[in-house]
């Protein structure tokens, strides 16, 4: 069974501010926006949606919210670098900007 995804909705607490993280460190272009409410970034085949949270699971400053550790973070760009050197070895460029 092959499994293809065409879109990831992640709800989050500051919209603007994570576009612009992946904008910024993984040069993902913003291709739908609705400002601090909705983005959605073009990742390959797959989109990356941010929805902000509902009104019952929002802090009260988005902009000071943190998660406790970026250690997931890390971890998946090392992922996403071993999967470049996979595509750069089967004879495909691998965007790493």
């Amino acid at each position: 069974m092959t499994v293809s995804l065409s879109r990831i909705i992640l709800y989050v607490q500051d919209v603007d501010r994570l576009a612009d993280f992946y904008h910024t460190m993984f040069g993902l272009p913003v291709i739908e926006e609705i400002r601090n409410e909705w983005a959605v970034l073009k990742a390959g085949a797959c989109e990356i949606a941010m929805h902000r949270v509902g009104k019952p699971y929002r802090v009260a400053d988005a902009s000071s919210w943190q998660v406790e550790t970026n250690a997931k973070c890390a971890q998946y760009r090392s992922r996403l670098e071993d999967v470049a050197g996979r595509v750069d070895r089967q004879g495909r460029a691998a965007r790493r900007d």
